[in-house]
């Protein structure tokens, strides 16, 4: 018990030579006095999850290649002409001349001249006249030139053509003939046989004949 006491008292008197009694009579100087560190505070360090970007592919729409047409010719055509037939060709056979006098037309001397007109191997013509020229030929006769309506393929016709000629002087005749389709044709100047009385009925002058 003794012991227990002891140590109180001198646990008191340690305890009042710590406390200062001396009265406070000046402030302290603040950069006299050493500041504290301050506490290290230990927080957990933060664990950052970035999130992961998941790239999804964006469909883009592609449109399909416009193709540009080529014109090729695939095939030449060449045009044939559906008819095949050779070109028309005229014949003129000059059969002779006869001397006459024509009064009605207030004419002296006349040259009447027989030709036959021959469409051999062309196509059907269509208002085919002969015209009869001659060097001395004086005014133009009515019957100068005759036409007749057609002139098929393979036919023939024979004609009288008459022109106003000087009274007994040796005629020079030529004659041309023509046709709708262009077909033509014409003799050389040539002196015109007599034919006296051999002259061609006139019942077959104007006629379409085929050829013999």
């Amino acid at each position: 018990m003794r012991r227990t006491l002891a140590a109180l008292a001198m646990l008191a008197l340690a305890a009042s030579a710590c406390i200062n009694m001396d009265p406070v009579t000046a402030i302290p100087n603040p950069l006299s006095i050493t500041p504290s560190r301050p506490p290290s505070i230990l927080s957990p360090t933060p664990i950052l999850v970035y999130p992961t970007s998941s790239v999804t592919p964006t469909a883009t729409a592609s449109l399909p290649a416009t193709e540009t047409p080529t014109h090729t010719a695939s095939a030449t055509f060449t045009a044939t002409p559906t008819n095949t037939e050779p070109p028309s060709e005229l014949g003129i056979n000059l059969l002779g001349c006869g001397m006459g006098f024509d009064l009605t037309h207030g004419m002296g001397e006349v040259t009447n001249a027989y030709v036959t007109i021959v469409n051999a191997s062309g196509l059907d013509l269509t208002t085919v006249c002969a015209t009869l020229s001659a060097a001395d030929e004086g005014r133009p006769h009515p019957d100068k030139t005759v036409c007749i309506p057609s002139l098929p393929n393979g036919t023939q016709v024979t004609l009288k053509l008459t022109i106003d000629t000087t009274y007994r002087v040796n005629t020079i005749v030529s004659v041309a003939v023509t046709s709708n389709e262009g077909i033509s044709a014409a003799t050389d100047e040539v002196a015109c046989q007599d034919l006296g009385s051999f002259q061609p009925s006139p019942e077959t002058l104007g006629v379409v004949q085929p050829i013999p």
